[in-house]
């Protein structure tokens, strides 16, 4: 028996839901240690955090109205901003060669408040969207049904 000719369906809202999983699983991987510098990434874990709550507001993207996406890029921007200009961990040499690790405080502060806030109304467009799981009151709005 060939396969040719036949069709075969498959339902998308499954791999979405694995994508999700897996994007919600590092971002709070992440948030364990957001200073710490993650040698498989070549990354710091903040810079991890970012990109993978961006790929989660891509899975929510076609189904955000538009004052979401404005408020969720200007959040994007506004990070991006900040790890492109700011050297947030530097080192400095000391007289005896040593050399160590330093943060600048004022802009971590900044940042992580910033990461957060972009984390929770990522996660909370993902919720209005049915793109987690489904509440008590309205299962109708789960991805898989």
């Amino acid at each position: 028996m060939s396969g040719e000719g036949s069709t075969s369906t498959f339902n998308e809202a499954l791999g979405q839901m694995k994508r999700l999983h897996e994007l919600q699983d590092r971002v709070n991987w992440c948030n364990v240690n957001l200073l710490l510098f993650d040698y498989s990434f070549n990354k710091y874990h903040y810079e991890i955090k970012f990109e993978t709550v961006l790929s989660l507001m891509m899975e929510a993207s076609s189904k955000m109205k538009d004052t979401e996406l404005t408020e969720a890029k200007k959040l994007r921007d506004d990070i991006e901003e900040v790890i492109a200009t700011k050297e947030i961990i530097y080192w400095v040499s000391e007289d005896n060669g040593v050399k160590r690790q330093m943060l600048r405080v004022d802009d971590w502060k900044k940042l992580k408040k910033d990461l957060f806030d972009f984390e929770l109304t990522v996660r909370k467009y993902l919720d209005d969207h049915g793109l987690t799981s489904p509440k008590a009151q309205d299962p109708s709005k789960a991805i898989y049904r």
